[in-house]
């Protein structure tokens, strides 16, 4: 069922790939251009993934909830990027609503 204007938000989707650093370490840096484009909208916390802050290493990571149109591509090696603010979320997990692959739930992870 489509909810007209429920989805207002657009979230830029980018690869992540493993980049050798400086001092020989690896790092993930993500495409220089993003792979798809998604309308989406910020979820209210479910019981069970409520909006959680954790305080680990002197910074706090946000849990997030996203509902986002259904796109068979995405994996938890994807970032969400939501325009125009540019904040950036890394994927914890992906659940098909329903399972009739029509909109996906994404447990997130604010990066920047």
């Amino acid at each position: 069922m489509i909810q007209s204007g429920r989805m207002r938000k657009r979230f830029d989707v980018f690869a992540t790939a493993g980049v050798s650093g400086n001092f020989g370490g690896e790092r993930q840096a993500l495409s220089a251009s993003p792979a798809i484009t998604l309308w989406g909208e910020f979820m209210p916390a479910l019981e069970d993934t409520k909006e959680t802050e954790f305080a680990g290493q002197q910074q706090e990571i946000k849990v997030t909830v996203i509902c986002l149109r259904y796109w068979g591509g995405l994996t938890s090696r994807h970032v969400l990027s939501l325009r125009p603010t540019g904040r950036k979320f890394a994927i914890d997990a992906i659940a098909s609503v329903d399972e009739r692959n029509f909109e996906m739930m994404v447990r997130c992870k604010e990066i920047a």
